[in-house]
């Protein structure tokens, strides 16, 4: 018996990172990157081995993104699948702000729920994905997840701490984006959120001034978007990435990518955590002169196709 789980990319238009601060985020699911759990339940002979090591994940690196996936799922749902086999896949690049980690973590959790025959409800799913990720001591917020959970175009609001509410939009309403990232730039940002987490328990008055505008940013951007006004959504990406960096240094590298953008007149703002961006780009002569900049830096630059 095997089943499948996949999830996409997600790259943040606008209020990144005010998920967790009581702000919002505009965000898509990228058709262009995905991450795939296969699970098996391992019969037979194998179980011999099997009792000895219930999970096996190839590759190793992913094993403890599923395993704590795993058991989040038995605790939440009470089945487990004992001597289980996972096989995961994944194109979406590694540590640059494209939500990777999340993205194991939910197609696992969806592979589950079709072995096991279980259902999740779609909107417990991100805090499930979470607090997985939180087991493993990764600080992050919920929108990747929510994200991923949602697919789509999905404006999210969220409490500091406390509920959140996603409505999906139609991505049809989107102008065409594009992606670039470097695969030399990628850094964890563990260490990044739990600065900020650390500032905003300390009372900080800045950052709770910048996430409050950035969760008005990724609401002007909805709007935005509903009324198919590009320019308008151009507008709350640069915004949101002006207020991100207000709040401190960021990494050089990643903000290079942001002005390379916007000196070819390019709307631009971190996708997630850096080392990736997302933009507004309708002019394909300008998106190709934006590859031709970039190319000898060995950035990878691409149309975002929108997942389902």
């Amino acid at each position: 018996m095997t089943s499948t789980g996949t999830a996409f990319a997600r790259a943040a238009l606008a209020g990144n990172p005010s998920d967790g601060y009581g702000g919002g985020v505009l965000a898509v699911c990228v058709g262009n990157f995905a991450a795939t759990v296969k699970l098996g339940v391992t019969r037979g002979a194998d179980r011999a081995n099997a009792a000895s090591e219930p999970l096996r994940v190839d590759p190793p690196a992913a094993a403890a993104l599923v395993g704590a996936a795993a058991a989040r799922h038995a605790a939440a749902t009470g089945r487990t699948a004992p001597w289980l086999y996972a096989t995961v896949r994944t194109t979406i690049p590694r540590e640059v702000g494209l939500a990777g980690s999340s993205a194991i973590v939910i197609a696992t959790l969806r592979a589950l729920d079709t072995l096991l025959e279980t259902r999740i409800p779609r909107a417990e799913l991100p805090v499930l994905a979470l607090a997985a990720e939180a087991d493993l001591g990764i600080a992050a917020g919920l929108q990747d997840r929510v994200a991923q959970a949602y697919g789509g175009l999905t404006a999210m609001t969220f409490g500091a701490p406390g509920p959140f509410t996603a409505r999906a939009l139609d991505p049809r309403a989107l102008p065409p984006l594009f992606l670039a990232w470097d695969p030399r730039g990628a850094a964890p940002s563990g260490a990044y959120h739990a600065d900020l987490r650390a500032r905003w328990a300390a009372g900080e008055r800045q950052i709770r001034a910048v996430m409050s505008r950035l969760g008005e940013t990724a609401a002007f951007a909805a709007a935005a978007v509903a009324r198919h006004d590009a320019a308008a959504l151009g507008a709350a990406l640069d915004e949101s990435y002006n207020l991100r960096a207000s709040l401190g240094p960021l990494d050089p590298r990643h903000v290079a990518l942001v002005h390379t953008a916007r000196d070819l007149g390019l709307c631009a703002n971190y996708a997630g955590s850096g080392g990736a961006i997302v933009g507004v780009c309708a002019d394909g002569e300008r998106l190709a002169a934006l590859r031709a900049r970039l190319s000898d830096q060995r950035v990878c630059v691409a149309r975002a196709r929108v997942a389902p």
